[in-house]
């Protein structure tokens, strides 16, 4: 579907006001890390809050391990608007 001109900046315009409106709740819900995490297959269900900070670490390591990359990187998330809104 094409948009015309104006319509794709009041596309623009509404997704960003989206994310303004909403990205001091999604922090306050996931805190520094937005994402989920990584756990191991035997963890328990009632896993603390520190453990999950834990797991949200983890995940972000892990991908870095899986991708093969080792040594300092100044990384960006891709489609994580919230990257965006710390630049």
């Amino acid at each position: 579907m094409a948009f015309t001109a104006a319509e794709q900046q009041n596309l623009n315009k509404g997704i960003a006001e989206f994310y303004d409106e909403s990205s001091g709740m999604w922090e306050d819900i996931w805190g520094d890390h937005l994402h989920h995490g990584f756990y191991d297959h035997n963890i328990s269900a009632g896993v603390s809050l520190p453990d999950h900070r834990a797991a949200q670490i983890r995940m972000i390591e892990e991908a870095l391990r899986f991708a093969s990359l080792s040594g300092t990187y100044a990384l960006v998330t891709v489609f994580c608007f919230y990257c965006f809104l710390s630049a």
